[in-house]
């Protein structure tokens, strides 16, 4: 027997149809490709009330500085405040508004964010004037 109401199933298949995803264990868990990613969500019968565990490549998808050098980690937090407090996927910001998918960008736009620290860094150590790296950055940012 199914975790989930006919509603909760037809919410899944409108916010992951274009994905092609694939349902197991009656709706426990979807996957799908995401951007050349394999996306494993797993939920129970909390969702949309609770944020679903969402597994990328085979590694369960986490803000945490093992998963990120420590500098680069740093400078975010620095910048950005805690990427795990802020996150959609922290209990306190989830709301059934969101979806999967929010997930997803939220998580990406935070890769995109460190590889640009990483950027800004290497053309500090060629020595590029900081009025440049301004510019730079600027670029970056928008």
């Amino acid at each position: 027997m199914s975790l989930f109401s006919d509603s909760m199933k037809r919410r899944l298949h409108r916010e992951l149809d274009k994905y092609s995803p694939i349902f197991l264990e009656d709706y426990n868990r979807v996957i799908f490709s995401y951007f050349n990613k394999v996306v494993s969500v797993l939920l129970d019968e909390k969702y949309p009330f609770y944020c679903p565990i969402i597994i990328l490549n085979n590694e369960i998808m986490s803000y945490t500085s093992q998963k990120f050098p420590n500098r680069l980690l740093t400078e975010y937090v620095e910048k950005n405040g805690c990427p795990c407090c802020s996150s959609m996927t922290c209990p306190d910001n989830w709301s059934p508004a969101l979806g999967i998918i929010n997930i997803l960008e939220e998580y990406d736009t935070f890769i995109n964010k460190l590889k640009m620290y990483q950027k800004i860094r290497m053309t500090k150590r060629l020595k590029i004037p900081d009025d440049m790296i301004g510019i730079i950055i600027s670029f970056l940012t928008i």
